[in-house]
């Protein structure tokens, strides 16, 4: 099928990661000023000694975490000027958003950057698909995002790329479709719907790649290449019928309120046998119910993911150490045995955590795990405090976060349960 959207991109690339982001804005601002200064010094020591060529053997690591990159910046005497602007908020791992230096070359590769426009006046939020590129040997991840997101969102080995709704130009002021006029127009052909437009199919698309018929169907494409998107519709002599709540019924009996046909799945050839004369393969009309039905199920997903900080939080029991003094603070969390309790700290204990969540993953984890991976304090080799999620002032929001990615959990896996059945041969 010809390609959905124009332009994607690739998460950014640091290569210094531990200098580029940060969960405190001010950390970080501290940070790449003293990182800046250090590059600078060392972009001055290589001048005053007549620009040695050997940069390799030239440059000193001990205060400078040098990439390929850095080191042509050097060679082409670009220094470092700190700007605060630069500063913005970044989905580092799925459900762990932190602080990113976006500007080169503090980062390696800037990615997406361009595509989420900070202007407040451009009206419509940006969003776009992140997955994980060909050649992962990790599990399939897709999760839409609004915000710049790292290159190992959720993959290893691969990085992550995205596709977004909309693209805009250097200034941010000028926004165009991602989703090219051919792919609008097929889409349009094959549902006989002129009403379907260019969000329709992004939200088509995002619903599409959580069905578990379709990751099963395309499990080895996923593995090798980027999803390819087949039309979803309803056969000519389609014999099942599904509820969006699970349930069935034979083809004798009346339809239920909301219910769905048996979708399959139909390549861009199908549009041929719907010109003329010939007669279409499918129910262009009950296709296009089908069409939309998944549309409404990829906004309802992308706006969980993309809102999960508010989410209502789940409500888990808190069972709290009285021979402690109150405390909202993370080191470590810890979830037990049976994955029903959550080690907060020493002051609180998570209990009643729904086992149906871990079945909401993205990669190897669930989105619980990702949290509870993400937000630890780590120490550099000398037992300095590296990062810190803790917020001065917003003591609860970890604890909140919990509560919450279990919502959003428990809320994906319902609306996978109610997508259209789908069938292949």
């Amino acid at each position: 099928m010809p390609t959905i959207f124009r332009t994607y991109s690739l998460g950014v690339s640091t290569n210094r990661d531990a200098v580029a982001y940060d969960f405190n804005a001010k950390r970080l601002a501290e940070r790449v000023e003293q990182f800046a200064d250090n590059y600078n010094a060392e972009l001055h020591r290589w001048q005053g000694k007549g620009r040695p060529r050997d940069i390799d053997n030239f440059v000193s690591s001990e205060k400078v975490k040098w990439s390929r990159d850095l080191k042509l910046k050097l060679a082409r005497e670009v220094e470092i000027a700190f700007e605060k602007k630069f500063i913005r908020a970044a989905l580092y791992r799925p459900y762990a958003k932190l602080h990113l230096y976006a500007a080169n070359p503090v980062v390696d590769r800037e990615g997406p950057v361009d595509l989420f426009p900070t202007k407040a006046n451009m009206g419509t939020k940006n969003a776009a698909i992140a997955l994980t590129g060909p050649g992962s040997e990790k599990p399939f991840v897709t999760l839409v995002v609004d915000t710049p997101f790292d290159l190992h969102l959720a993959s290893f080995g691969s990085g992550t790329q995205a596709f977004p709704l909309y693209e805009f130009d250097e200034s941010g002021s000028h926004r165009r479709d991602n989703i090219t006029p051919k792919a609008l127009t097929l889409f349009q052909i094959f549902y006989d719907d002129d009403g379907i437009a260019r969000a329709d199919i992004f939200h088509y698309v995002y619903a599409l790649l959580h069905h578990p018929a379709y990751r099963t169907r395309y499990a080895e494409n996923l593995k090798r290449e980027l999803p390819r998107i087949p039309f979803i519709g309803v056969a000519a002599d389609v014999r099942r019928l599904k509820s969006p709540a699970g349930g069935s019924q034979k083809k004798s009996e009346p339809p239920h309120v909301g219910c769905y046909d048996a979708g399959s799945f139909f390549p861009l050839s199908a549009i041929e046998k719907m010109q003329g004369d010939a007669k279409p393969d499918h129910n262009p009309k009950a296709s296009a119910k089908l069409f939309h039905a998944f549309a409404d199920a990829g906004k309802k997903l992308a706006d969980l993911h993309v809102n999960y900080e508010s989410a209502k939080e789940f409500p888990l029991q808190r069972q709290e150490n009285k021979a402690v003094k109150l405390d909202w603070r993370v080191e470590a969390m810890k979830l037990s045995k049976d994955k029903a309790s959550l080690f907060y700290n020493d002051f609180l204990t998570l209990s009643g955590i729904p086992p149906e969540i871990f079945d909401y993953k993205l990669g190897n984890r669930s989105a619980l795990e990702w949290v509870i991976d993400q937000y630890r304090v780590t120490r550099d080799e000398h037992g300095h405090i590296a990062s810190d999620p803790n917020r001065l002032d917003d003591e609860q929001y970890i604890v909140r976060l919990i509560g919450q990615v279990v919502t959003v959990s428990l809320e994906t896996q319902e609306a996978v349960k109610e997508f259209p059945e789908l069938r292949f041969e």
